[in-house]
């Protein structure tokens, strides 16, 4: 079993097909639709993803998706790699220690209201929370494939 440190804020009830929430305890990225895929592979032996509030979700797979972003008005097409498949995770979690690992040529920054992604130096990502704290809520535009998995 794999364990991450997922902010109890993934699991209320809100929902945003196309909000991703930037969780710097997370150690992958996390979505719960299998139709976002464009390759999946199912896991082997058993995983799982543990909350903040001590609560084990499983983990399905992993996979990648298509996504495209907007920063300062310019659309940034990406792939996602390695994303976790959590039926159970009510918000898609955007891992930046993922990012880090998976892409050496990244440098994720924040203050206290916004926080940014940058790929060889050239913004890729955008975020926002409220001043009182949470999670940095990201905008990002899955493209479904036309056979998921």
């Amino acid at each position: 079993m794999s364990l991450l440190a997922l902010h109890e804020e993934a699991f209320s009830s809100e929902e945003g097909c196309y909000d991703w929430f930037v969780d710097n305890g997370a150690s992958t990225h996390i979505t719960n639709d299998s139709n976002y895929f464009t390759n999946f592979e199912v896991f082997e032996s058993p995983h799982g993803v543990t909350a903040a509030n001590g609560k084990i979700l499983p983990a399905i797979g992993k996979g990648t998706l298509k996504i495209m972003t907007k920063v300062k008005g310019e659309k940034k097409f990406k792939e996602l790699k390695e994303i976790w498949l959590v039926p159970g995770i009510s918000k898609n979690l955007f891992s930046a220690l993922a990012t880090h690992v998976n892409n050496k040529n990244t440098k994720f920054e924040s203050i206290a209201e916004e926080c940014g992604l940058k790929i060889n130096n050239k913004a890729v990502l955008y975020g926002t929370r409220n001043e009182s704290g949470g999670l940095y809520k990201v905008r990002m535009e899955v493209h479904i494939p036309n056979n998921p998995i």
